[in-house]
């Protein structure tokens, strides 16, 4: 007879019997892979999909297709079997698009990144447009994006906008950032703006809204238009509504056929107002947004980085032949900087990322060489220097 006191703390544990573990193991490996237990896996971005909520390709919510059906017009997760008032209150709040102060209080922009990307774009008339990723870092508790470095994404026409992963660099460049201590802090876009054209097109929104969805709330998007006359620039920095993210990992965003709009799957309410006015008028339901709904501005401020330089030649531009040993040869003679110590000198940039494309390994030599850097420890990298110096004819 079995009683309370049978199984104590101190019994040790019954195995199970032998034989009818080896019956389990024989059925198991009878199983077909797609039988066997598993953990799914994002098919994006390969992680599984409980480890975060968002996908870290896409900006999407993991596991959000075919899982929704919709009551009163609002989409909900087709798991929730009851739905409150105060539920569904707030499910169609989310679809009445208010539009949203910023998060970040000011963007410092490194003035020779600006700057030279500034005189390329004068220089092709402003067409096509440059889009760029911008890495630094930001300052928590003053509310500060600093803007280090500018990656110029190459230009590769799809019939479904921008993508930045056909730029077969990025990997590379992102790691190069990290590093450096940088991290993704929001998307830079030089256009010709015309009369009546907004900033930031439509596009160009989903964009950055991607951007802030995959690499943090605190991403920024700075623009870059000409005047009327082409003699001078603005530049402006704005930042996207916490709402439009939320849109945007659920699916419901998608490029509008308006350049000035981005499409809504799901119909939305959106205030109407008179002259530019803060306080809506009326409201009506619609599929299209205006991009101005979705954005807020944020003031801008040049600075120098006091961290590294942006002076080499771009690894890609437009129309422009890529850098060669014979750019690395005048950057490393210049009577500038030929003086200089060698780590103080091969602290640019995109000069590293030149030599991580073209003369050293990406995995171990860059590493190396930029841990270098920010220890000062020169005895590490002397072959480094040997290589170097042997392509720009330094003896």
């Amino acid at each position: 007879m079995i009683t309370r006191d049978t199984f104590s703390p101190f019994t040790p544990f019954i195995s199970m019997d032998e034989g009818y573990r080896k019956r389990m193991a024989e059925r198991y490996s009878r199983l077909t892979a797609s039988q066997k237990p598993s953990i799914p896996l994002c098919l994006n971005c390969n992680q599984p999909s409980y480890l975060t909520h968002v996908c870290g390709k896409t900006g999407f919510y993991h596991n959000v297709q075919g899982n929704s059906r919709t009551v009163c017009g609002v989409p909900i997760d087709s798991e929730m079997r009851q739905v409150s008032g105060s539920q569904l209150v707030d499910l169609i709040s989310k679809f009445r698009i208010k539009w949203e102060k910023s998060r970040v209080g000011k963007v410092l922009i490194d003035e020779s990144s600006a700057s030279l990307l500034q005189s390329f774009c004068q220089s092709i008339q402003w067409r096509p447009s440059v889009h760029g990723i911008l890495y630094g870092t930001f300052r928590e508790s003053e509310k500060i994006v600093e803007v280090h470095s500018i990656y110029e994404v190459e230009q590769i026409c799809t019939g479904e906008g921008l993508k930045e992963e056909l730029d077969s660099r990025i990997s590379n460049v992102d790691n190069l950032a990290k590093l450096l201590g940088f991290q993704r802090v929001g998307v830079i876009i030089a256009h010709c703006s015309s009369p009546g054209q907004p900033t930031v097109l439509g596009e160009e929104l989903l964009w950055a809204i991607q951007s802030q969805s995959r690499f943090g709330e605190d991403s920024v998007i700075v623009t870059l238009t000409p005047d009327a006359d082409n003699e001078s620039t603005h530049v402006e920095a704005w930042q996207a509504s916490q709402q439009s993210v939320d849109l945007f990992r659920s699916q419901h965003l998608c490029r509008s056929e308006h350049p000035g709009c981005v499409h809504a799957t799901t119909a939305v309410e959106i205030a109407e107002s008179l002259e530019g006015k803060r306080k809506a008028d009326s409201t009506s339901s619609s599929h299209e947004i205006d991009v101005a709904w979705l954005i807020a501005p944020i003031a801008v401020e040049a600075f120098r980085s006091p961290v590294l330089s942006n002076l080499f030649v771009r690894i890609h531009r437009l129309e422009c032949q890529p850098p060669s040993v014979e750019n690395l040869r005048v950057f490393m003679n210049d009577p500038k900087r030929r003086q200089l110590p060698f780590l103080e000198k091969v602290n640019d940039f995109h000069l590293l990322i030149y030599l991580m494309e073209q003369l050293l390994d990406a995995t171990v030599d860059i590493p190396l060489l930029v841990h270098a850097i920010q220890t000062k420890d020169m005895e590490s990298v002397e072959g480094i220097k040997l290589i170097i110096d042997s392509c720009c004819d330094i003896l």
